[in-house]
């Protein structure tokens, strides 16, 4: 009676985690996160309002003659610039892959720059030069950016190389807009919004495999109850 006893609780224990997933944690209220369906793309509603303009983060996987690339689209209030950082935390730095959209002096016009580079903390952020595929919209007092990013990018920070894999890492979003110098040079933001725990770009609100603490745990159970059986 005893060995049925415990053969029934290990395999009830077993099949209770075998379905058990790991869950990013962008369900977080504060995070409104959608997927577009008809895209097959993702939509990070910054702001709860569209004043002065809505503020978005779009991202989807594209085919680009066989390579697989990330498109981004910004869009915000034509306050001089947008960007949004791909970071390990919900802070600036100290390792932060960055992409600044940039609308040139004179304000209103449609001369848009797209910069990428990295941040190291609370501070400009290292430019290392422009996206070479983009687009650009300018129209009503709000900017629209879009640029191509590789799936995995590798920087050179003050001799250690860093990798911002979204395909298969977690990282959080960071967005800031600012103003711009009669130069183009950006200056320290005044609006800045982040997502709340490390997630999977492309899992925002789904769940991923069990995690290694959870095989760690049925094993550690398994081998109690098979002792404990062995004992009777």
């Amino acid at each position: 009676m005893i060995k049925a006893t415990l053969v029934s609780v290990l395999l009830l224990v077993c099949c209770c985690n075998a379905g058990t997933k790991t869950k990013y944690p962008a369900h977080n209220a504060q995070d409104d996160i959608k997927k577009v369906a008809s895209y097959g793309s993702w939509t990070w509603n910054v702001s709860s309002n569209c004043n002065p303009a809505c503020r978005t983060v779009s991202w989807e996987k594209v085919d680009e003659v066989g390579v697989i690339n990330v498109k981004f689209t910004l869009s915000g209030p034509d306050v001089g610039y947008l960007a949004v950082s791909i970071s390990e935390n919900e802070d600036m730095g100290p390792a932060d892959d960055v992409y600044i959209c940039v609308v040139m002096p004179p304000a209103n016009t449609s001369d848009v720059v797209i910069t990428s580079g990295y941040l190291t903390g609370h501070g400009p952020a290292t430019v290392t030069g422009p996206v070479p595929t983009q687009l650009s919209s300018v129209a009503n007092g709000s900017v629209s950016c879009t640029f191509y990013r590789p799936l995995s990018v590798t920087r050179n920070i003050s001799g250690t190389y860093h990798t911002w894999d979204v395909n298969t890492g977690t990282f959080n979003l960071l967005y800031a807009e600012g103003p711009v110098t009669a130069a183009g040079s950006i200056r320290r933001h005044t609006y800045r919004a982040f997502t709340h725990g490390v997630f999977n770009l492309f899992k925002p609100e789904g769940t991923g495999a069990a995690s290694s603490l959870q095989a760690q745990s049925i094993a550690i159970l398994s081998l109690v109850v098979c002792f404990t059986y062995a004992l009777f």
